[in-house]
């Protein structure tokens, strides 16, 4: 099946922030990064590829002790480096929106489970690992016509 390329546009792209219950705050969000249109699909429908890639930092207002910890890169901790699950209180939690030709594309998600980790990057910000559920919607702009942006749904205040 041959694929072409979507152009996009970014409308609104925001992190979500969620307080630890330690006192620092996990900014997360999960950002589109590629469309492809299939062509050739025995669909009447065409369909798409959407990829997305999570992003995330960590604020730090409470120092936390992590001279014990292993420096690590976030991308080499896995599941095997959990040391427990966080609680958290979401503080804020929002719609990312992006344009193409013919579609708006939005991406909510929501924080799942953290993980606490003995691990800390090189400036020595402890590691936490999260999941994280996204939902994507695509609307068609001729479906919406007449429908301003500022009456799409705004992100949530906890």
């Amino acid at each position: 099946m041959e694929k072409k390329y979507v152009e996009f546009n970014t409308i609104r792209e925001d992190y979500n922030a969620y307080e630890i219950e330690n006192g620092h705050i996990l900014k997360v969000k999960k950002v589109l990064t590629n469309i492809y249109q299939n062509k050739g699909s025995d669909d009447a429908v065409p369909t798409a590829d959407i990829q997305t890639q999570d992003l995330s930092f960590v604020a730090t207002p409470v120092e936390i002790d992590t001279s014990e910890y292993e420096v690590a890169e976030p991308t080499d901790v896995t599941d095997k480096d959990h040391v427990g699950e966080l609680k958290f209180t979401i503080l804020k939690e929002g719609l990312n929106i992006y344009e193409t030709k013919n579609s708006l594309i939005i991406i909510s998600d929501e924080l799942l489970h953290l993980y606490f980790t003995k691990k800390k990057d090189k400036k020595g910000v402890p590691i936490y690992r999260f999941v994280l559920r996204g939902a994507i919607n695509v609307l068609e702009k001729k479906m919406l016509k007449g429908v301003p942006l500022s009456d799409l749904p705004k992100e949530s205040e906890k």
